[in-house]
C-alpha cells in the first residue's frame, strides 16, 4: 500500500468514526428528551381523566410513570379516583396519600391515617 492509500484510508475510518460519535450523541440527546416529556403526557392524561369525571385534584406528583396523589377527598371518591388514574395510559402504579373526610364536610377529617398504598402494586417505602 502506498502512503497516499494509506492516508486516505486513516482519514475516511477516522470520518466514519466521527459520524458515527455524533449519531450516537444525537441519539442520546433525543432519547434523554423523550424521556422528560413521558411525565409531562402522564401528568396532563391525568388531569384530563379526573376532570372530565368531574373531579379537580390539584396535588399529583408524577415520579417517571408512578403517580402519587395526594390532599383531601370524600371516602367514597378516594377509590374511585385511584381507579381512574390506573386506567390513563401510560401509569405503572398509583400510589395514595390521601385524607379521608366525611361527606358532609371536607374539614372534619374521618380519620387522621393516610393510606400510603399502591394501587396494583406493593407499598412504597
Amino acid at each position: 500500500m502506498t502512503e497516499a492509500n494509506t492516508e486516505h484510508a486513516l482519514s475516511t475510518a477516522a470520518g466514519w468514526t466521527l459520524l458515527l460519535i455524533v449519531l450516537v450523541f444525537l441519539l442520546a440527546v433525543c432519547a434523554y428528551r423523550h424521556l422528560q416529556s413521558i411525565p409531562a403526557g402522564i401528568s396532563y392524561r391525568v388531569h384530563t381523566a379526573l376532570e372530565q369525571a368531574g373531579y379537580a385534584l390539584r396535588t399529583i406528583r408524577i415520579d417517571g410513570r408512578d403517580v402519587i396523589l395526594t390532599g383531601t377527598v370524600n371516602g367514597t371518591d378516594a377509590a374511585r379516583i385511584a381507579d381512574i388514574v390506573k386506567s390513563v395510559y401510560g401509569v405503572r402504579e398509583v400510589w395514595t396519600d390521601l385524607m379521608i373526610v366525611s361527606s358532609s364536610s371536607l374539614e372534619q377529617p374521618l380519620s387522621k391515617t393516610r393510606s400510603h398504598k399502591a394501587v396494583g402494586g406493593k407499598n412504597r417505602k
